[in-house]
């Protein structure tokens, strides 16, 4: 049985992805990022295509030099957002907030 992406997983991947191609660094390929995270390349593999722990999306962050919040920033002009949306980490978990009433429905 496959597991679902969601949607903060498929961010993740692309962003990865746009590192790689445009904004240039010391890294060619994801092999390349996983030997700086001290990882397997099919563990970094799993990672993106699935759903990484804190641990694993911070030492992304850490090996592209970038901060967590990049890894999940869509790529939309802000003058087109409208309402709140936006990640946040509770306890061990990312939480994705579309809304208002997100915001509110989270368990603290």
């Amino acid at each position: 049985m496959s597991k679902r992406r969601t949607e903060a997983s498929k961010l993740l991947e692309r962003n990865v992805k746009r590192h790689l191609r445009f904004l240039g660094g010391p890294f060619d390929s994801r092999a390349d990022i996983a030997k700086a995270m001290g990882i397997d390349p099919s563990a970094l593999s799993r990672a993106l295509n699935g759903n990484p722990t804190l641990e694993t999306i911070e030492k992304i962050a850490f090996a592209l030099g970038v901060p967590i919040a990049d890894l999940f920033r869509d790529n939309k002009k802000l003058s087109e957002h409208k309402g709140v949306e936006g990640y946040l980490i509770v306890d061990d978990r990312i939480e994705h907030i579309k809304s208002k009433e997100d915001v509110l429905r989270l368990k603290l």
